[in-house]
């Protein structure tokens, strides 16, 4: 295999960005610096979950922090414990899961993974 040198990339990156440029993924507007696959607007509307809110049985909204358990899981036996989610799942997440699920983009399965680990820790 052979590493192009860095000069390769800083001549062929414009032909290759006019060819495919960097849009966003979730609204389709352009961004400038390929750094993101969402645009800064998206990014925002990107907030995380309150998981002192939630279930922690199946992360669900419906919790009573009383019994510390929502309706569901008071009333049946689990199988899977300990869901978590690190947004909604509307807007540019789910974007982002719709193209990793449905569209075989599983890359993008790498920034999304660290985000997750990053917010559990």
């Amino acid at each position: 295999m052979t590493i192009l040198p860095p000069f390769f990339y800083q001549i062929t990156r414009p032909l290759i960005e006019t060819i495919y440029p960097p849009l966003c993924l979730h609204c389709d507007a352009y961004i400038p610096q390929n750094s993101n696959i969402f645009c800064s607007h998206c990014c925002s509307l990107l907030t995380t979950i309150e998981t002192s809110s939630r279930c922690p049985f199946c992360f669900s909204n419906d919790y009573n922090s009383k019994r510390h358990l929502c309706g569901v899981c008071n009333k049946k036996k689990r199988i899977i414990y300990k869901f978590a989610a690190t947004f909604e799942h509307m807007g540019p997440a789910a974007t982002l899961v719709k193209r990793m699920k449905y569209s075989n983009q599983f890359y993008l399965s790498k920034g999304s993974a660290g985000y997750m680990a990053a917010f559990l820790l």
